[in-house]
């Protein structure tokens, strides 16, 4: 996170990169949630993270 600030900086806080360096955060945290909500219903599959 500490490099996409420095290069939003550095591009004068170009909006294009900006907002597809956030998609993909939020996208990310997306997946995290519904993985966490889906967890229950997909007992007996193993997940070794």
């Amino acid at each position: 996170m500490v490099a996409h600030s420095a290069a939003k900086k550095d591009t004068g806080g170009g909006r294009e990169s900006g907002s597809d360096a956030w998609k993909n955060y939020m996208r990310r945290q997306t997946i995290t949630i519904n993985y966490g909500r889906e967890l229950p219903l997909a007992q007996g599959v193993e997940f070794k993270i």
